[in-house]
């Protein structure tokens, strides 16, 4: 049993050197790096506050700092809230509070939804809310730039509260909540564990044998499910590098395959 935390250490451990995203924008970041930002972006989160325990909503497309944004909530022991790319600002607003989210991580506009002032709108109403990161230029008032945090975290490198808040992490505990499509009413949050999800993604990625020479392109949403268990929980379990896209088109995914190597799709 590895929390998520285990699991990305221990891949970097075995192929720091190998790809772990390859950015269809240019950016090729090795599990090395990947493991250093997830580090430096935790220590972040530490300065604002964060702690064990907390719900943290990750409302962005399928960028590297979703990947990055995941493992550093699950690296301090809080918990994870994917939430839908498409979501209208009464469902951000349930989910946030139902969640009882006290960090939210956004992108400042995608696919022409600005995100910013839809966050600004509903914020007031969610008492519990207290941090706002924007993967973007564009902020609120009292908001966050992404980068800022994670060189929030690169001042405090020799704090031993990280390792101590890691270390208290254990396989069994809740670190996601993913809610449902909520077609006959409100979407339901299911709790699932460190444990659910890397063993639930090692099993089935297992069975396609998969190995750290594998390239998967990722077209399905980081917020289902399918995209940030089977997606990049399985690739970086064993290794692999992952491509993402953030919305699917038939003859650019072609594009990718052909340009990547891709072997899982």
């Amino acid at each position: 049993m590895r929390t998520l935390s285990q699991v990305l250490r221990d891949t970097t451990l075995q192929h720091g050197d190998r790809p772990a995203i390859l950015d269809p924008g240019g950016e090729r970041i090795t599990y090395e790096v990947l493991d250093a930002k997830v580090d430096r972006l935790a220590r972040g989160l530490l300065e604002l506050g964060v702690e064990a325990g907390d719900k943290v909503g990750l409302w962005m497309p399928n960028i590297p700092e979703w990947v990055i944004a995941y493992f550093a909530v699950a690296r301090i022991g809080a918990v994870v809230v994917p939430m839908n790319t498409r979501y209208k600002t009464h469902e951000v607003e349930y989910i946030l509070d139902d969640s009882e989210a006290t960090t939210l991580f956004a992108v400042d506009s995608f696919v022409g939804i600005d995100y910013v002032p839809m966050i600004e709108e509903i914020r007031g109403k969610l008492p519990n809310l207290r941090n706002v990161i924007v993967a973007g230029d564009d902020l609120g008032a009292d908001m966050h730039r992404f980068d800022e945090v994670v060189t929030l975290g690169e001042r405090h490198l020799d704090d031993a509260r990280l390792s101590e808040r890691e270390a208290a992490c254990r396989p069994e505990e809740n670190v996601f909540i993913l809610y449902t499509s909520g077609t006959t009413g409100n979407p339901k949050g299911a709790m699932l564990s460190h444990h659910n999800i890397a063993k639930n993604a090692e099993q089935v990625t297992d069975v396609l044998h998969t190995s750290e020479e594998d390239v998967f392109l990722l077209a399905v949403p980081f917020f289902h499910c399918f995209g940030c268990v089977m997606g990049i929980a399985g690739s970086v379990t064993w290794g692999a590098a992952m491509v993402p896209m953030q919305t699917f088109k038939p003859r650019e995914a072609l594009e990718l395959v052909e340009r990547f190597g891709i072997s899982v799709l």
